[in-house]
């Protein structure tokens, strides 16, 4: 009976349960894909760090301080594959790095040729070397011939350098994939794989030959370091290119930098017949199906753990995936809180849109509901038709809901991130039961919370609705009755809550969260205020609405007086019942605003940012071990390496790399002293960190980054040439109130040892020195730095005690320089000096990067990197704006519907007096587009300067420069987006009575 007479109220507003009905399942749909990303998203970042880590799950090699560091694949292989059944791939390798020497391309002779010939002339070379046998005569190609002849477009003259190398049977070691850029993936003996970045730099092709030497890793003694470049063992071969390509996951190796070849000829070639440099061991993917990546990477653990317990601790043990998800797996919770609760707030504009439809039901219903106190139904038989008629809409839009979301996962989702983590789709998993369960709950929560308020006004209805509609709102028996009986006062518990709230974070929740790291309660803390942050920002906007709607007003009646003037007072007169409806579109627009503003502030302004926190446009550092001679001791000198100079320039290298012209103006940096700093009586005494330079950084740092408060650029030169001068923070003189000319003392090491100094300059900002900074709290904390020559450093940091200071001992812990103000390029435009930067760091790396570990940072690449990083994070952000405003659309639908057919006798009206029906249409049109634009900028406008109080609330923290910018894709979509649904609402809702005569129309009420 209740249902049948559901079924017939549905049926009876079909517009309004079809809406409602969309409204679910797109919104449920939306929330099982969010749920189900969650769910994809840790195997998608596994993909990711598979790219750069490598596709497998543990590396095993032999201790360093074990007699042999070769590894009997034969003997450990069988007991790794034994140790558990989610052992899948077990497979030998051989790994290091070679020395290359490749003859040089004759570029010119190669242009000459022209594509036709050069092709068919390599063809031939190419097939040529293909019908030699490396191995042939059972001799092992270890020396070039003397007089080997060079493929044509290549001369005697040789590039020398180092690049990574890795032997494998690709037959078995399926590990990763490669996408070929010329040539073939052919691992025949003597052929070989080069990665393009290695091609690049040797200027290697199809065909070529080029030569490598290897040094088999030697072991060392127990508490000792081993030396650099150093081997009893080393061999030569030639190698044949068969193909250029980028690798996703084979080599375990972030870039594309590497030689490839097939592994039983390098063992050949070596003479190490069934021997290993390590043992690649991937795991099942299924354990990584937990959405909990620290339960996954302790599994891998496990996992390895077997294996050590097996083979023993002469191996060392590496999980480069595990590692990398064990560190990070902080970003992933942030992620799913995130996504849930963008989850909810979108469902809840469905809970808006429902509450709003079943609303409006009950009030048309009221009669009815009447006829039914009359009949004798009870107060809770009129709540139970309400929630009978939510929950038959909440079984058919979310189940419809949860298939459409499962669709949109395994069609659209797990195809797209399968394609961008470069994995099979296989295996990423489809959408689990977890996530429709938990988008089910979800929705039926909201149903349940939006149904409760019509449900209860439908309870409360009175039998004079059915009997004098005109009196039912006054005070009956039953109001007069709950008047004198006393009741608990809800309204003043739950304000002792809302007030309790803000202590007890405080006190209670915030010391919880940060203290023992629950972090679980941080990720909900921080998103539950971007939440309330995104929901407060649009109620404090909200009345901005009504200018809006007045200025709009404004234009229509600009465009045509009469329709302005029905709209006008059409609008005014419906504000209170389209609050919700505006106030959920402000909502949906602010959300999204917000995101695309920040983000194009963050483009806009990352080219400073970057040159901000590197300084110059290269910035070069060692990352490898400085090797010193220590004369102590019997013996010729032995080579050591102390653990303070790691990461340091010896001095002859730093002499080869400044050597270089293309360098341009440089400056070399020491590593950062950490001592005291006080006035000359003690009042103030605070840490300081100290920088030694050699040269002026004000002429090779960007000039953005720097900031005067007194001195200037002279106070670098006046440094050079006095020991006794230092250039000093902001920060730090407002501490001490001493300026220019004022003298303080450093604590150097050693007892007793103190540098009085003078003050020559003082820097508020100075790019790639965070501790130049005009806040004095970080002063007082300590976090300050502070600039002085070499050779005063060099003194400072020295013990009096240990006698002078030793000019050979390693202090350069990088080297900024300037390659685009070098002589011939300085002035011309910003596109040659970014080459020129890319060429020189290019060459660093190439000469150094593997030799002698130095790392170089390209300023030009840095910003690159960012802005790819802000193109992907802006397909995200127009995927979610999508969502937002597919939801807010119902909305607008549902507003124009309820207009329209809340003035049924006001078109009537319209119609009998000869009103005509583009009028009519024209009016209901104004009203949408009005009252839905007027919410849409409201968003925009509250997004807008949310995104701007966010940029320079952190550009305050960071004192860095913000760079004005606005969203040029988001915003305008948007605003098209609403304006098309106005534009179709307006025509469904209409077009029914527009067809229709007035009396029609009449006989319809």
């Amino acid at each position: 009976m209740t249902l049948r007479y559901v079924l017939k109220n549905l049926n009876r507003r079909k517009i309004r349960t079809i809406l409602m009905l969309l409204a679910l399942i797109v919104g449920v749909g939306a929330l099982v894909a969010l749920n189900a990303t969650v769910d994809v998203y840790e195997r998608f970042y596994v993909a990711t760090i598979s790219n750069s880590a490598g596709d497998y799950d543990l590396v095993i090699t032999k201790n360093q301080i074990e007699p042999n560091l070769l590894i009997d694949e034969q003997a450990v292989i069988p007991l790794i594959q034994a140790s558990d059944p989610e052992v899948k791939r077990v497979v030998p390798r051989i790994q290091g790095v070679v020395n290359v020497d490749a003859p040089v391309r004759e570029e010119e002779a190669a242009g000459e040729q022209g594509s036709g010939g050069a092709g068919g002339e390599l063809s031939e070379v190419s097939n040529q070397l293909a019908t030699i046998d490396p191995m042939g005569n059972g001799q092992q190609p270890t020396h070039l011939a003397p007089e080997r002849s060079l493929p044509l477009g290549r001369t005697s003259e040789t590039i020398h350098g180092s690049a990574q190398f890795v032997a494998l049977n690709r037959t078995i070691d399926d590990m990763g994939d490669f996408e070929v850029i010329s040539g073939t993936l052919d691992f025949a003996p003597g052929y070989a794989v080069v990665l393009q970045e290695t091609a690049d730099t040797f200027g290697l092709r199809p065909g070529d030959t080029f030569d490598i030497s290897y040094a088999l890793p030697v072991p060392r003694q127990k508490g000792i370091e081993s030396a650099a470049n150093v081997s009893s063992r080393q061999a030569r071969t030639t190698l044949t290119v068969s193909g250029i390509a980028l690798q996703r996951g084979v080599t375990g190796l972030g870039g594309n930098d590497g030689v490839l070849v097939d592994l039983d000829y390098t063992r050949h070639w070596l003479g190490i017949p069934g021997q290993a440099e390590r043992i690649v061991v991937a795991f099942d993917e299924g354990i990584y199906s937990d959405n909990d990546p620290q339960a996954a990477a302790f599994r891998a653990r496990t996992l390895a753990e077997n294996i050590q317990d097996i083979l023993g601790e002469s191996y060392s043990y590496s999980l480069p995936r595990a590692t990398i998800l064990s560190d990070t797996f902080e970003a992933f919770i942030f992620f799913q809180a995130l996504v849930s609760i963008y989850g909810v707030l979108s469902l809840s504009v469905v809970g808006l849109l429902v509450r709003t439809m079943v609303m409006t039901n009950v009030r048309e219903q009221t009669r009815d509901l009447a006829l039914f106190r009359i009949l004798g139904a009870p107060r809770a038989y009129l709540f139970t038709l309400v929630a009978v008629e939510v929950a038959t809409l909440g079984v058919v839009g979310i189940g419809l809901g949860a298939v459409l979301g499962q669709v949109l996962t395994n069609t659209v989702i797990v195809p797209f991130i399968a394609e961008q983590a470069q994995v099979a789709i296989t295996d990423v998993p489809p959408a689990s039961a977890k996530a429709i369960l938990l988008s089910v709950a979800t929705a039926g929560a909201m149903l349940a919370f939006s149904a409760y308020a019509p449900a209860r006004r439908a309870a409360g209805t009175k039998i004079m609705y059915a009997i004098n509609p005109g009196v039912a709102e006054g005070l009956g028996l039953d109001d007069l009755a709950k008047l004198r009986e006393r009741h608990v006062n809800v309204k003043i518990f739950w304000s002792g809550l809302v007030t309790l709230v803000y202590p007890a974070l405080i006190f209670f929740i915030f010391p919880l969260a940060f203290s023992f790291g629950v972090l679980w309660l941080l990720a909900s803390l921080f998103f539950t205020a971007l939440l309330l942050l995104i929901v407060s920002t649009s109620l404090i906007f909200f009345p901005i609405t009504l200018p809006m709607e007045r200025l709009l007003i404004g234009l229509v009646k600009l465009v045509n007086g009469p329709i302005g003037f029905f709209a006008q007072r059409n609008i005014t007169r419906g504000q209170n019942r389209n609050t919700l409806i505006s106030l959920m579109v402000v909502i949906s627009a602010t959300l999204p605003t917000f995101f695309a503003t920040s983000l194009a502030i963050e483009t806009a302004n990352t080219p400073t940012d970057t040159r901000l926190s590197n300084g110059t446009p290269l910035v070069i550092r060692k990352s490898g071990a400085a090797l010193l001679e220590d004369d102590d001791g019997p013996g010729p000198p032995r080579q050591a390496q102390p653990a303070e100079v790691k990461d340091r320039f010896t001095r002859e290298l730093l002499g080869e790399i400044r050597a270089d012209g293309a360098l341009g103006p440089n400056v070399a940096v020491t590593y950062r002293f950490d001592t005291q700093v006080r006035d000359d009586v003690g009042l103030r005494n605070v840490g300081v960190r100290v920088f030694g330079i050699d040269g002026n950084l004000s002429e090779i740092t960007y000039p953005e980054g720097i900031r005067w408060l007194a001195g200037g650029p002279a106070s670098f030169a006046e440094a050079q040439t006095d020991p006794n001068t230092v250039i000093v923070s902001q920060g730090l003189s407002e501490y001490f109130e001493r300026s220019v000319g004022d003298t303080l003392r450093l604590k150097g090491e050693g007892l007793d040892h103190e540098r009085v100094v003078r003050i020559v300059g003082v820097l508020g900002r100075f790019s790639g020195f965070d501790g130049f900074t005009s806040k004095r709290t970080r002063a007082e904390d300590g976090r300050t730095d502070l600039f002085l020559n070499q050779t005063a450093f060099r003194e400072l940091t020295r013990d009096p005690l240990e006698g002078p200071y030793d000019p050979t001992y390693p202090i350069v812990e990088r080297l900024m320089a300037a390659p685009n103000l070098r002589v011939g390029i300085a002035g011309l435009p910003e596109e040659v000096g970014n080459t020129a930067i890319k060429q020189v760091a290019t060459d660093l790396r190439k000469t150094y990067g593997l030799t002698e570990n130095v790392n170089v940072r390209s300023t030009p690449e840095d910003i690159e990197t960012a802005a790819a990083s802000a193109q992907q994070i802006r397909v995200v952000i127009l995927v979610l704006t999508t969502l937002s405003f597919v939801l807010a659309i119902f909305g607008v639908f549902v507003v124009t519907y309820i207009s329209v057919y809340t003035r049924r006798a006001e078109i009537a009206m319209l119609k009998a007096i000869g009103d005509s029906n583009r009028h009519l249409f024209g009016m209901f049109l104004s009203e949408a587009l009005v009252m839905t634009l007027s919410a849409t900028l409201t968003g925009i406008v509250a997004g807008i300067i949310l995104g701007y109080v966010f940029r320079f609330s952190n550009a305050f923290r960071s004192e860095t420069p913000t760079i004005a910018a606005f969203d040029e894709i988001v915003t305008p979509y948007m605003l098209i987006l609403m304006a098309t649904a106005a534009l179709v609402s307006t025509l469904l809702a209409t077009w029914g009575y527009l067809r229709k005569k007035a009396i029609e129309i009449i006989r319809m009420i």
